[in-house]
């Protein structure tokens, strides 16, 4: 998680509201949680699961900030911690076509899929799955669920553009310089 990510993980088999959080990490760039699932097969649903669990660590913040604080020994409070950037990530070889569907709205930052691959020499790849949709996420669900208004509530959803205008100078330049390198 550290190597691949970037992130802290804070636990692994994190027990919440009765239910296992595969990996509760922390994501040191945007002072917030990530949750990690690892998937193994095909058939679940990963937009219930998520949105569930991101359900949980919000209804559930004094939990999560007090095991953040004793497996690192830190003292934290919820309030330093950015619940708005809060995100949960699926790794999974494999993701069908529903799967990939659930999560394609532009502005779905807080939810990513990674499907993942492990070659005969131990080599791993990892490739995100990228939505193509230019429709927002809040425009399209109703709010019959109150899973998904809870996490909509709670989680902030930024543009690139709120991205960069809330950066130092020094990482807008390094943005612009990799956005051009890429294009």
């Amino acid at each position: 998680v550290e190597e691949i990510f970037g992130y802290q993980l804070i636990k692994s088999e994190f027990q919440i509201g009765g239910y296992r959080i595969d990996s509760l990490c922390y994501d040191r760039n945007n002072n917030s949680f990530v949750i990690i699932e690892y998937k193994k097969g095909k058939n679940y649903s990963v937009f219930d699961q998520g949105m569930h669990y991101l359900s949980l660590v919000t209804n559930n913040k004094a939990e999560c900030v007090m095991e953040y604080n004793e497996q690192l020994n830190a003292n934290f409070k919820r309030s330093d911690i950015d619940w708005d950037s809060l995100k949960i990530i699926f790794i999974s070889p494999y993701f069908n076509d529903f799967q990939k569907g659930s999560v394609n709205f532009k502005d779905m930052n807080f939810f990513e899929l990674w499907e993942i691959e492990k070659f005969e020499t131990d080599i791993i790849t990892l490739n995100q799955i990228k939505t193509s949709a230019k429709e927002p996420l809040n425009k399209n669900i109703s709010s019959s669920n109150k899973h998904i208004d809870s996490v909509l509530k709670e989680v902030k959803i930024y543009s690139e553009e709120e991205w960069i205008n809330k950066s130092s100078e020094k990482i807008k330049t390094i943005w612009e310089s990799l956005k051009e390198r890429i294009s």
